[in-house]
């Protein structure tokens, strides 16, 4: 009996003790949220990368006490529509104006660092990596050059040096704004997990423009006139990533690739893409 009485006693103790709880909680949140106003506040539903166009699916509006509402947070989903983001919004996060532009304002000047450079280069359907790299993509810049013997003045060697690692990409052909990318599955929201082009066209260019020091500009301007140049895509899981130095001071020679130390003859380097209907040649 006196255990079952103890019993008793010890819930009405632990529900007053709740009830406590709850009206205590409901009295700081009235102190704290009571007095002020909300307002509606645009958020973001999902993450949306930078360089992104935002779109309705992308926003959510929430009320949001006055004090709590960030400087230059938009307040209605209209207002942002079409536009793009000029870097990484959060799922939750208030949509603030200062990450917006319109994309006529995405200039590619706006996008370069006050201490680099936008150099562009050319390239082919082979040494722009088959059309598959894209503004934001990070790439590794190789040079091929032949050298002359001195007297013949006919070509004697060949070799190849990474030039420049973990370049960022500014811009392929003119278009510098990323394509939209869409989470693969209905349940991933992450920034970095299971993202895919929105658009499965194929993108075509001739020239690609890379954020380097003035240095670096000088150097691949040189280096255009003397060989060829190539890139090589780095992993988007690999940034910033760390530079190799072996790539730049051991150099690919037709003796260390093939193992063959005499001569090799050298074909013909082919300068350009032509396009002949649905098919690409390259053309010496």
């Amino acid at each position: 009996m006196k255990g079952s009485k103890a019993l008793i006693f010890s819930l009405m103790f632990g529900l007053l003790a709740a009830m406590a709880t709850y009206f205590y909680i409901a009295q700081l949140k009235k102190r704290l949220f009571g007095g002020f106003e909300r307002q509606p506040v645009v958020v973001a539903k999902q993450d949306i990368l930078m360089n992104t166009p935002i779109d309705s699916t992308m926003l959510d509006t929430r009320l949001i006490p006055k004090p709590f509402i960030q400087p230059k947070a938009v307040k209605s989903p209209e207002a942002v529509e079409g536009y793009i983001a000029t870097a990484n919004i959060f799922a939750g996060e208030q949509i603030l104006d200062t990450k917006l532009a319109r994309p006529s304002e995405r200039a590619v000047s706006l996008l370069v660092s006050r201490d680099k450079r936008a150099f562009t280069i050319a390239i082919n359907e082979v040494t722009g990596v088959a059309g598959l790299v894209r503004p934001g993509d990070r790439v590794d810049v190789i040079g091929t050059f032949q050298t002359a013997d001195k007297k013949t003045r006919l070509v004697s060697r060949a070799e190849s040096v990474a030039l420049l690692q973990n370049v960022e990409v500014l811009s392929v052909g003119r278009d510098y704004a990323l394509e939209s990318v869409a989470a693969a599955g209905s349940g991933s929201r992450s920034l970095s997990a299971n993202i895919i082009p929105a658009s499965r066209k194929k993108v075509r260019y001739s020239n690609i423009t890379l954020s380097v020091t003035p240095r670096q500009a000088m150097d691949l301007s040189l280096a255009q006139q003397l060989g060829v140049l190539a890139l090589m895509l780095r992993s988007y899981y690999d940034r910033p990533g760390k530079e190799i130095p072996s790539l730049k001071k051991r150099r690919s020679t037709p003796a260390s690739v093939t193992g063959i130390e005499a001569p090799l003859k050298i074909g013909p380097v082919p300068k350009w893409l032509e396009l002949r209907g649905e098919q690409a040649v390259l053309v010496p």
